[in-house]
């Protein structure tokens, strides 16, 4: 599976680019960024599910609404954490991995950073609150 290469940034998630164009990765890194910040900002469901009548199929992005929704404090990061592990549970559903670890924690004032662990790869997700 090969993918553009997508990251946070402070105004939202943007594609990596270098001289040549596109930066493209075969990790899970941009399929586990828009699962947990993919969702639209008024709540509705994900543009990737347009198409999918089964609702079970559907991937909301719990996480990307619980840091949207009030202050963030160390008190919510275990609610960041399970929405976290039900944003990304397809990827243990669907077989592209067997192991998965989500840690969040709060390096700053109104951000989180995210630590998703497979069993081969960390990827790290950083979230800055609008101030």
């Amino acid at each position: 599976m090969t993918d553009v290469l997508i990251f946070q940034t402070p105004d939202n998630g943007d594609v990596a680019t270098n001289d040549l164009g596109l930066i493209m990765t075969d990790s899970i890194e941009s399929a586990f960024y828009l699962s947990l910040f993919g969702g639209n900002e008024d709540g509705s469901t994900w543009w990737g599910d347009v198409d999918t009548l089964d609702p079970a199929n559907k991937y909301p992005s719990k996480t990307q609404t619980i840091l949207r929704a009030g202050t963030l404090t160390t008190g919510r990061l275990l609610d960041i954490e399970d929405a976290s592990r039900l944003d990304l549970k397809w990827s243990l559903d669907k077989g592209a991995v067997s192991s998965l670890k989500v840690v969040a924690t709060m390096p700053g004032l109104n951000k989180v950073l995210i630590t998703v662990s497979t069993e081969s790869d960390t990827f790290l997700f950083e979230w800055q609150a609008e101030q």
